[in-house]
């Protein structure tokens, strides 16, 4: 027996108790009316935000190549991290990072600092300086292409 509550589906644990099962995350969807491009797969995988997404269709209207959740020190596992898009500029790639006050700010800002002067560190002379992009800077996908133009080089 499954029931929905909030954002929290609620599974039977036993005949006593209830506990969340797992946080539903509603995904950040285009609403009808709004005039924003329906999120769709990056390169094969669902992306994480609509502002990712927007930032995938500004690089591809630029003509920037890219490889989107490139992983670097293992991906997934501890200490190995995904970079949003790893941006084949030239001469040298460029780390972009997309970041929001949700999962990059307050408790979380030291962690994303320490994360993207890692890269830096650890690919220096192999790649330009990482950049980052926060959501509140692309609030529609035509400022997505004005911000990609501004911080990427041609």
């Amino acid at each position: 027996m499954v029931k929905k509550k909030g954002v929290f589906q609620l599974t039977k644990a036993s005949s006593r108790h209830l506990r969340p099962a797992k946080q539903v995350r509603p995904m950040d969807k285009a609403l009808p009316g709004q005039g924003f491009p329906e999120l769709k797969p990056i390169q094969g995988l669902m992306p994480d935000s609509k502002e990712e997404f927007w930032i995938s269709l500004a690089l591809d209207k630029l003509g920037y190549e890219y490889i989107y959740q490139y992983q670097v020190f293992g991906g997934n596992v501890m200490g190995g991290q995904k970079i949003d898009f790893w941006v084949l500029t030239a001469p040298l790639p460029t780390p972009l990072y997309i970041q929001s006050e949700r999962w990059h700010g307050g408790s979380r800002a030291l962690e994303s600092k320490l994360k993207i002067q890692r890269v830096a560190s650890e690919y220096f002379g192999q790649i330009l300086p990482p950049i980052e992009i926060w959501d509140y800077e692309i609030p529609t996908p035509d400022m997505a292409v004005v911000v990609v133009k501004a911080r990427l080089p041609s």
